[in-house]
């Protein structure tokens, strides 16, 4: 951290973007508010939902929340976007609607880091144990890929960069979230433009607990629309090897001449593979296989 302590006002807006989710608004926002430091503005924005979309509203104004609605689902990036621009504040705190904060000195914690200058600062994510969700492939990755402490992070500041739970300076959210297109998992885009801007993320422990846990299937499905979206990066120069590991060992087959062998080993090994996936009964790197020839055939 910044070892310069200026004194900085805290005042945040606090910014929940939502899509197809029920349920979850209004356990997020009452987490939110019953911090022990509340945030002075908390926007709530529907990204064209198809379902849902009454009661998300209905919840938002009995809680006197600002919303909105857009006509037609724009993306994540474009919605954050939106959000940033209507927003009051300086500091932006986003968490993403399925998220609820662990603790209660959540916001507190985050002031400290704006106390320090810090410019952005990742929390983390994490699982709760009670939840009788551990029959789901999206739980088992997220507690075995995602759910790690903050020195665990900090060691590859870049890779674990997910904008669920992040608070960042405004000026800096414009500058690393440019994305126009509608695509799934442009997070790899923040990442690698914070790292080729030179500004290394701050990690602490302040997670929230991510409660949208999907099905096996809309897991794998998001899985793929995921990997084709990093392929487009790749094709489009916006990433490379460096970044991913994906890419990197895709570029490992093309050098040893072995990608049409790893294609046609996976025509053989995909089906089954998905269907142990989607019965939660295979180990991670099964799904890291799965990803892999996707991507070879992207």
């Amino acid at each position: 951290m910044s070892n310069h302590k200026q004194k900085k006002t805290f005042e945040i807006s606090a910014i929940i973007p939502t899509f197809n989710r029920d349920n979850f608004i209004e356990k997020c926002v009452i987490s939110v508010l019953s911090q022990s430091k509340r945030p002075e503005e908390v926007i709530v924005i529907d990204d064209g939902s198809t379902k849902h979309r009454n009661s998300n509203e209905s919840s938002c104004k009995k809680m006197g929340l600002r919303y909105s609605m857009n006509k037609k689902n724009i993306g994540r990036v474009a919605t954050r976007q939106k959000l940033a621009k209507e927003s009051k504040y300086d500091i932006l705190l986003f968490i993403d609607a399925d998220m609820t904060p662990k603790n209660k000195s959540f916001l507190k914690k985050y002031e400290e880091c704006v106390f320090l200058n810090e410019k952005i600062v990742f929390g983390g994510y994490a699982y709760d144990p009670n939840g009788n969700k551990s029959h789901l492939l999206r739980y088992k990755y997220g507690i075995q890929r995602e759910y790690k402490k903050a020195n665990v992070r900090s060691k590859s500041p870049y890779k674990h960069i997910y904008s669920g739970n992040v608070l960042i300076e405004k000026e800096l959210f414009f500058k690393t979230n440019h994305q126009s297109n509608n695509r799934y998992g442009l997070d790899y885009v923040f990442s690698t433009t914070l790292k080729r801007l030179g500004v290394k993320p701050t990690h602490i422990d302040n997670e929230t607990y991510h409660n949208g846990i999907e099905s096996n299937l809309v897991f794998l499905n998001k899985t793929k629309s995921g990997v084709k979206t990093i392929f487009w990066l790749y094709e489009n120069n916006q990433i490379t090897h460096q970044d991913n590991k994906l890419v990197l060992v895709f570029n490992y087959l093309k050098k040893w001449r072995l990608l049409g062998v790893f294609k046609w080993a996976g025509t053989l090994l995909i089906k089954p593979v998905e269907k142990l996936l989607l019965k939660n009964r295979a180990p991670m790197f099964f799904l890291d296989f799965y990803r892999l020839y996707h991507f070879s055939v992207s």
